[in-house]
């Protein structure tokens, strides 16, 4: 019993003390216990407030972008125009934007091509000018750049009108990552074609044909979606059991099915004039 009466009694003689000089303290001691209770709770309220702060933050934060918001997204380093006739009269002019910081290359070769610079053997250029639209799917995509490679300036009486000045198109890595939705202007992704395309679909992505590349989206449509309603509103070629045929011998390597004229125009669509504004 008397070790514990021990034990016990420093425990209360600091117990007694601390109550003491607080008492001697007064409105000091009053002060600063009012003081350290002030910054406890204004610990807390912080605390609250932030967590509060975060929620709130968190429920507010935008959702991942859609497809259709990261090509509207997607910076436009250069803009290129395409002045279209239909049927010999003039439709209009489509203005594309290209994304040359994402895609450098694919751009780079498009812009010569818009100004009729891709150079080839013996200097010889080719371009997009006088280029036709040679497939029209409706409500789905149109496509552009058909070219016919001719050496207008070195043309003598009597030669053929079309030869070919052996331009290639460069081959490349480019990758956006971007979806191929409405108002996209894409390609094979890899470079190697003139061909290109707008998707003028209702918001799904175009439709690719057995055997088609992937695509690269490098562009977007910036203005003329006029030209491309006039153009979607020309007749095509309807799919018959011809084309089903074609298909067929395609694929067995009969080289009289390569020519395929399903979804081509009836009337001729081509780029009178084009260039980098």
């Amino acid at each position: 019993m008397l070790p514990l009466l021990a034990a016990l009694l420093p425990l209360t003689a600091v117990g007694v003390g601390s109550a003491a000089g607080a008492s001697e303290g007064g409105l000091g001691g009053d002060s600063a216990a009012s003081a350290t209770a002030g910054a406890m709770a204004g610990a807390v309220a912080a605390t609250a407030q932030s967590t509060v702060s975060a929620a709130s933050s968190a429920s507010s934060a935008p959702e991942a972008a859609t497809p259709e918001a990261a090509l509207a997204a997607a910076h436009v380093t250069d803009r290129v125009y395409f002045d279209v006739a239909i049927g010999g009269r003039p439709a209009g002019r489509l203005v594309i934007g290209l994304f040359g910081d994402a895609a450098p290359a694919t751009a780079t070769t498009f812009k010569a091509l818009a100004e009729g610079r891709l150079r080839g053997r013996a200097g010889r250029t080719v371009g997009y000018k006088y280029s036709t639209v040679w497939r029209v799917r409706k409500g789905a995509r149109i496509d552009f750049g058909r070219v016919v490679q001719i050496d207008s300036l070195n043309q003598l009486p009597g030669t053929p009108q079309r030869v070919d000045v052996g331009v290639e198109v460069p081959l490349n890595s480019d990758a956006t990552g971007l979806r191929d939705v409405v108002g996209a202007v894409s390609g094979p992704a890899g470079g190697g074609a003139f061909e290109w395309r707008v998707n003028v679909g209702s918001g799904a992505e175009i439709e690719l044909s057995p055997g088609e590349p992937e695509t690269l989206v490098f562009g977007r449509v910036l203005d003329g979606w006029d030209v491309l309603d006039a153009i979607g509103g020309v007749a095509v070629n309807q799919k018959t059991m011809r084309d089903g045929l074609k298909k067929v011998g395609k694929a067995i390597g009969d080289s009289r099915a390569k020519v395929m004229t399903e979804d081509k125009p009836l009337i001729k669509i081509a780029v009178m004039d084009c260039g980098v504004l």
